[in-house]
């Protein structure tokens, strides 16, 4: 299920967690990604994928930081076309729509509604966690905030998704790839038959109440009669689960008055507890 990686996850957490109340509270931005401004440091395949993902959705892409150097327009990049100049030339800092460049790294620290960290571990730590201005900081990088950083910015009341929260949909989907695995049988198999049956059965009687027929149905509405295929249910099943992680997480952040980093942590299996879970019944 390769389809389904942390860059969906990302997408999908952070168009919640930016209209959950307590980010709300603690920001003062509005709801959704619509009009929100976002840097993102690392422009591969996560950087990429969630800069024309956040876009798409209305948000304005203002910087993009690289390893050999940065580029910033207030007024927004197209992630497509910026991406395309820098595979070609593999220069980011020669992007002509750049308003402004830089060689180091201090891009990332430019205010912005959104910082997205997608490159690689220990890119905040205490050298520059002081002059970050972003509200909401998406760690899209395992391990791209030093203990101390997430102690200063936590301080700053900077709303931080942790790394633990948007890079989980691969290993979500492996899991869900390791069941059928063991079933050796595709996903919906048994109810992909019944649920065509039902869907036609349903369209049949509502033709009926309109004055119409069955057979007068397109063939795309036909398809649609068919029953969902195998990745299709493969999406649904991750989607649900992110998104109940998300609100039990959000829930107890909220009741408890803590950070989603301090939430993930508390909720997370102790090695004890993943080894009972791996010991075999005696019964």
């Amino acid at each position: 299920f390769f389809f389904f990686n942390d860059t969906a996850t990302t997408e999908i957490y952070t168009e919640q967690i930016v209209g959950s109340v307590r980010c709300v509270q603690e920001t003062d931005l509005e709801p959704g990604l619509k009009g929100k401004t976002f840097i993102v440091q690392g422009f591969g395949h996560v950087g990429y994928w969630i800069s024309k993902f956040f876009v798409d959705k209305g948000a304005i892409l203002i910087g993009v930081q690289e390893w050999n150097g940065g580029v910033y327009n207030p007024e927004g990049f197209n992630p497509e076309h910026l991406k395309e100049h820098f595979t070609r030339t593999k220069d980011i800092t020669t992007y002509k729509f750049a308003k402004e460049t830089s060689d180091d790294y201090s891009l990332m620290t430019y205010p912005c509604d959104l910082l997205v960290a997608a490159a690689k571990e220990m890119q905040i730590t205490k050298f520059n966690v002081g002059r970050i201005q972003c509200k909401v900081l998406i760690e899209a990088a395992q391990g791209c905030t030093s203990w101390l950083a997430d102690f200063v910015l936590n301080k700053k009341n900077i709303f931080i998704m942790p790394d633990l929260l948007t890079t989980n949909g691969s290993i979500t989907a492996s899991y869900f790839e390791w069941l059928r695995n063991l079933e050796h049988v595709r996903s919906g198999l048994m109810m992909k038959k019944w649920t065509e049956k039902g869907a036609y059965l349903l369209t049949k009687k509502a033709a009926q109440v309109f004055g119409k027929r069955v057979e007068d149905l397109t063939d795309e509405d036909i398809q649609s009669l068919k029953g969902p295929r195998e990745h299709e249910i493969t999406i649904l099943a991750i989607e649900e689960s992110l998104h109940t992680a998300l609100r039990e997480t959000l829930d107890l952040s909220e009741s408890a008055k803590v950070n989603l980093r301090t939430c993930l942590l508390y909720t997370s299996p102790s090695p004890r507890d993943r080894q009972k879970s791996r010991m075999p019944s005696s019964a």
